[in-house]
């Protein structure tokens, strides 16, 4: 018997009845629609970016700097403030009618200190014998003063206070200068060849602080190049100047006191020109 080979034929496709609704599969082009518009959103957030810091305004002076996002304090004195893309801007020198009446008519022990400028404030303590101004709002932070012994905190109230700046008042005999002063009280078991009490402080200008005050910090070349070696450094703390602004301040008008100065690498505005350690009177 013969074998027959079967043919395979395609099955027949009725076509759709009358009326009938014949749906199809439209191109996957969602995906690709959203890719698209993600990518705009991003590009127009951009755009917008870059034109909203194209109109800052520019920094065009230390105070500015200050308050400029990024901008840095730099260790010296006068401060120097550099900004984010390297533009750098000296503390500027007060001019003599923006610095107080330091006549002891004008004291605590006669009539009432100046007043602060608008937007200071004006912090004594009879006790300590000081008196300084200091901005309560800057660059939207709020900053505080707190007196605790014979330190006064001016600090950021987000902040412990602890963290804060703060001055701190000794006492001496009359006939002593600062160095002998800080030699008698801070430098006992410390070298004096590692660590030297330089006076005037290293980079200041009288005309920052009142011309009158006799300025000295502990540095050295001991310090530096134990830095530089990853030493220790065997000298006394805090009152060190090691990466930061540290320093001495005694007024030959009030030679019964010495103040200290704990200031680091940042500044806490006194008014539009000075910080607030730059502010300071010895008022008894």
């Amino acid at each position: 018997m013969d074998l027959v080979e079967s043919a395979v034929y395609p099955p027949i496709q009725n076509p759709p009845p009358s009326g009938a609704v014949v749906v199809t599969k439209a191109p996957k082009t969602h995906l690709l629609t959203i890719i698209l518009l993600v990518l705009l959103v991003a590009a127009v957030g951009a755009a917008a970016y870059f034109y909203g810091q194209s109109r800052q305004a520019p920094i065009a002076d230390y105070t500015a700097c200050l308050s400029a996002k990024g901008s840095l304090l730099q260790e010296s004195y006068p401060a120097t403030c550099v900004t984010k893309s390297g533009q750098r801007f000296i503390q500027p020198t007060p001019t003599p009618s923006s610095i107080a009446d330091l006549s002891p008519e004008n004291s605590a022990k006669g009539k009432a200190l100046a007043e602060a400028p608008p937007g200071s404030t004006r912090f004594t303590s009879q006790k300590l014998g000081i008196s300084f101004i200091y901005q309560t709002t800057q660059t939207g932070e709020t900053f505080a003063v707190k007196e605790i012994g014979n330190k006064v905190y001016v600090y950021d109230t987000l902040y412990p206070y602890l963290q804060g700046q703060y001055s701190e008042v000794f006492d001496k005999e009359s006939t002593e200068s600062l160095v002998d002063a800080i030699n008698r009280l801070i430098m006992p078991g410390f070298s004096t060849t590692d660590c030297e009490i330089k006076t005037p402080a290293s980079g200041f200008t009288s005309s920052i602080i009142d011309p009158s005050f006799d300025t000295a910090m502990i540095g050295g070349l001991g310090i530096d190049e134990a830095r530089e070696q990853g030493k220790e450094i065997n000298c006394p703390q805090p009152y060190t100047a090691i990466g930061g602004l540290a320093y001495f301040v005694a007024d030959p008008a009030h030679p019964t006191k010495f103040v200290f100065f704990s200031i680091g690498q940042y500044s806490i505005n006194g008014d539009a020109t000075r910080m607030w350690q730059d502010t300071l009177q010895f008022i008894n």
